[in-house]
């Protein structure tokens, strides 16, 4: 019985997400994720336990604290770092994750790459639309900007 109820929840969001796409638009399928995740998230707040090892620590420090009324108690994980130190820290983890992690790098490297390629091939569609394309482009693979249906469906190229 487990495991056809673990089936039908596998299959039931896609299911789910067709019919609310084809009913409302696919806009509402984030709404609806959202609105669930907002409820869920301020009915569990309350419940839910803290589970970061440094706060529960500072926590029975604060405690013990005020039961024996020693003021010099400090926790083992409290770092006392001024502002500064917290942001060199924060500059200096990722920096050094891209130099010296292989796989880190290389993939950011490749994303960069992904990414700009991506940027210059759509503006130069663009351009190429507008500029280049006289006659037949082939390039565009359409017809060329002199009629006016065509400048039609270039303004709404642009709008992309």
């Amino acid at each position: 019985m487990r495991r056809l109820v673990d089936t039908d929840n596998i299959n039931t969001g896609p299911v789910c997400g067709g019919f609310l796409s084809q009913a409302a638009g696919w806009r509402w399928i984030f709404w609806v994720l959202a609105i669930a995740i907002g409820v869920v998230s301020i009915a569990a707040a309350p419940i839910i336990r803290e589970t970061y090892a440094p706060v529960l620590l500072e926590r029975k420090t604060a405690r013990l604290r005020k039961e024996t009324g020693n003021p010099n108690l400090r926790s083992k994980l409290q770092l006392n770092l001024t502002p500064k130190e917290v942001f060199v820290r924060a500059i200096a983890r990722p920096t050094k994750l891209l130099f010296l992690s292989p796989i880190c790098g290389l993939m950011s490297l490749y994303m960069g790459m992904v990414l700009t390629v991506g940027s210059f091939a759509r503006e130069f569609m663009l351009t190429c639309s507008k500029l280049l394309c006289t006659e037949s482009c082939t390039f565009c693979s359409r017809p060329s900007l002199s009629s006016s249906s065509n400048r039609t469906a270039s303004a709404n190229l642009q709008g992309m």
